[in-house]
């Protein structure tokens, strides 16, 4: 037997189970309905609840008014079944009313007899949690000296050594960023370095710059040009530079020695070495003058002859014609330079043009050194060794030494404007011909 207690949690039970349960659907007939209305057959697959009522209307022969149908999904497969229970079928959730008079029919659904669920209540957000302070930071210790290693190889893992060679003339040279080379020689131009050279550079005439983040491992060697290293940069080899100057900005490293040979000029014995220096180099270009005179003498003595007559006999016109020669010359290497294919044939021009300008400057100086001491001796190689040296005396002297220079390369020219190049250019038949049967004999005017 099951006592008090028992008995009142078994009715608690039941009471819940009865709240709980959903309330049983309806549908309410008003109206004028058959005892039996008229059997359908209905095949719906996956319709909405409104368009099944459609739907059987259609097939029932009614004409329906709906309220209220909701989204709910539907399907029917019946046979040979009252339409009217059909419908009580399709309606079967909630509380509904149907109105009919003869084949019209009002379907609506009752006010509050299909409340919304619950709304479930939503979760509480939980707390953020405190975002912890900053850690204290130990104030820097004044006095503590921080030590850069520059052999570190600064993350690029480039080894001494690496890259190809890179050989220039008479060009500028940029190494790019993040461009890698062994050893560049460079002559006649301008070496910047943005990336890295393993190796060593050489430079003759001209300037070294290395730009920041740059780096040379080996030694750079300068010969008449300079060598600026920017901030960033980085030289681990030596530096030596003959006849040029070494410039490091602050920031730049260099771990190398530096060698230079240069002076300042207000220094007293840098003037005397200058001094040394400039007599040694008017000195090289007399005894060059002198080497190549005496193998023109030895080798194209009638030429050379050609050449000396015409000086003797007109130093002014040959001076004028100097003039207009150089003038002539810079016009036509400059047509010949408009076109690509007479760009080469002018460099070869230009280059004959130097050379024979040297020659012509042999047998004039052969004159001037005759004038001196052709009384004494008929040895033109002595008189060319005098003139030779009296023009590389000249050139030691300020001023007077561009001055010498000029005029001796007008009358040099003129000579071979005069000459047609010392006969190697074709005279016309209609020129008029000079005894030259005495090297220093006036020529008539004809």
């Amino acid at each position: 037997m099951f006592n008090r207690r028992g008995l009142a949690g078994l009715l608690g039970l039941f009471a819940v189970l009865a709240m709980t349960a959903p309330a049983g659907a309806s549908v309410e007939k008003k109206g004028e309905w058959p005892a039996e209305d008229k059997k359908i057959t209905l095949n719906i697959d996956h319709t909405s609840q409104a368009n099944a009522i459609k739907r059987l209307a259609d097939e029932a022969g009614w004409s329906v008014v709906v309220r209220g149908t909701g989204d709910e999904i539907a399907e029917l497969h019946v046979k040979d079944q009252p339409a009217d229970k059909v419908l009580a079928l399709i309606l079967a959730d909630g509380e509904w009313t149907a109105q009919r008079d003869g084949t019209l029919i009002s379907i609506s659904q009752n006010a509050g007899a299909k409340a919304l669920p619950p709304v479930p209540p939503v979760a509480a957000v939980p707390p953020v949690p405190e975002v912890p302070p900053p850690p204290v930071v130990a104030p820097v210790v004044p006095g503590v000296k921080v030590t850069v290693d520059v052999n570190a190889d600064d993350g690029k893992n480039i080894q001494k050594g690496e890259g190809n060679d890179r050989e220039v003339v008479g060009q500028n040279l940029v190494i790019d960023k993040d461009e890698v080379v062994r050893n560049v020689q460079l002559v006649g131009g301008s070496l910047v370095i943005k990336g890295t050279v393993t190796g060593d550079v050489e430079l003759v005439g001209g300037k070294v710059e290395l730009a920041p983040g740059s780096r040379v491992m080996g030694d750079i060697e300068v010969m008449g040009g300079s060598v600026l290293v920017k901030t960033g940069a980085r030289l681990d080899g030596d530096t030596q530079i003959v006849g040029g100057r070494f410039e490091r900005e602050e920031g730049a490293q260099v771990t190398g020695a530096v060698s230079t040979r240069i002076e300042g000029n207000d220094d007293e014995g840098a003037l005397g070495a200058r001094m040394v220096r400039e007599m040694g180099e008017c000195t090289t270009a007399g005894a060059f003058l002198f080497a190549l005179g005496a193998v023109l003498i030895a080798l194209f003595t009638r030429r050379s002859e050609a050449l000396k007559v015409e000086f003797a006999a007109r130093p002014m016109r040959t001076f004028a014609l100097g003039i207009a020669g150089l003038v002539g010359g810079i016009v036509v290497l400059a047509a010949l330079c408009v076109t690509l294919i007479g760009i080469p044939f002018a460099a070869i021009l230009l280059l004959l043009a130097i050379f024979a300008t040297f020659a012509a400057m042999t047998s004039v100086l052969e004159v001037m050194g005759r004038a001196l001491i052709g009384h004494k001796t008929k040895n033109e190689y002595a008189h060319l060794a005098l003139g030779c040296g009296l023009f590389a005396l000249t050139m030691m002297i300020p001023v007077v030494d561009d001055i010498a220079k000029v005029v001796l390369m007008f009358m040099s020219i003129g000579t071979l404007v005069a000459t047609r190049a010392a006969g190697l250019i074709p005279a016309r038949k209609t020129a008029p011909h000079i005894d030259d049967s005495h090297p220093y004999r006036s020529a008539e005017a004809v």
